[in-house]
């Protein structure tokens, strides 16, 4: 006849495990606490040989708010060096210019398409006339102009510390040909000295000493600051930002005015910063963990052999046959 079986339900079952002791001054008590050592150890010592287990650095995608600081400086030459003019928006900058001045007539406007209050793009229309401002000489043949604008940055993620630039987008174009029209797009990046600070840290200045774009309009010689005076001080700056221009479009020709159309666009870009030490701590305890089980495996599989296969002396107990040497 079939056995009854029982009509009881299993809810937990345990196996049956075999012990194995030995003394506290053993081979066996010393291979076990090697292997304890090794399995804190070895996993922490792969991670770190691999590379990157701190990371000195990371970095986020960020757009900055962008806006203009209403300071610019417009420089360009005729066929020679001596048919120079300038504009700026300092008036004593325009003074001491003296007869290379010239009005020019300056429109910007923004583009915020997501209307999040941070622009897209910036841009900048000059009209520069060309006519002889006395009325009796030649009109002005424009065959190099530069432009200079003050811009502020700012960086506000909340995975670093804030960084305010207060900066220069520069853009020019020559060509041996007149020009009646220039055409000129950019991308404004930021060029830091090193990665931002952690969000945990104080923000760093961007200069040792405040910069704006006409903070010094005329020079200790009484003679207008140039371009290459402003970027000879900005260049001393720790953190800029720098427009990468695109292909310019220079058209020649001959009109009553010389119209020029910057466009700065702000793009999401890579900004690097230092992790914060919780930050460090997360990354460095993945990667532990991901190597703690390979090796936890691999040793418990060593220390198995070594124990079943008597290559290390102990005793066995075994919960039905009882002890065994």
């Amino acid at each position: 006849s079939r056995p009854r079986r029982s009509g009881a339900m299993r809810v937990y079952s345990t196996p049956l495990a075999t012990t194995y002791h030995a003394n506290p001054v053993s081979c066996a008590s010393c291979c076990s606490l090697l292997y304890a050592a090794a399995l804190l150890f070895v996993p922490w010592t792969l991670a770190f040989a691999v590379g990157g287990f701190w990371a000195k650095e990371s970095f986020v995608r960020e757009r900055p708010l962008v806006r203009f600081t209403h300071e610019v400086l417009v420089e360009g030459f005729g066929a020679t060096s001596s048919e120079r003019f300038g504009w700026s928006t300092s008036g004593d900058l325009n003074a001491a210019l003296g007869d290379a001045f010239r009005s020019c007539e300056l429109r910007t406007w923004s583009d915020d398409f997501n209307r999040d209050g941070s622009p897209e793009a910036l841009h900048f229309k000059l009209s520069v006339p060309l006519a002889s401002p006395t009325g009796n000489g030649a009109p002005l043949a424009i065959h190099s102009f530069s432009i200079l604008v003050g811009l502020e940055a700012v960086y506000s993620n909340e995975a670093h510390s804030p960084l305010s630039v207060t900066g220069v987008a520069f853009a020019q174009a020559s060509s041996p040909l007149a020009g009646a029209r220039w055409s000129q797009r950019g991308d404004l990046l930021l060029d830091a000295s090193a990665p931002l600070e952690a969000y945990t840290d104080a923000p760093r200045p961007a200069c040792d000493t405040p910069f704006s774009l006409l903070q010094q309009p005329v020079g200790e010689d009484g003679l207008a600051q140039t371009a290459h005076d402003v970027l000879a001080r900005y260049a001393a700056c720790n953190d800029t930002i720098r427009l990468v221009p695109h292909a310019p479009l220079w058209t020649p020709g001959a009109a009553d005015s010389f119209e020029a159309e910057l466009t700065v666009a702000v793009p999401s870009a890579n900004v690097f910063y230092r992790p914060s030490v919780a930050e460090l701590l997360k990354l460095a305890w993945v990667q532990y963990l991901a190597l703690f089980f390979p090796c936890y495996w691999l040793l418990s599989g060593l220390l198995h052999a070594c124990v079943r296969y008597g290559v290390i002396t102990t005793r066995s107990h075994h919960p039905i046959k009882g002890k065994s040497f």
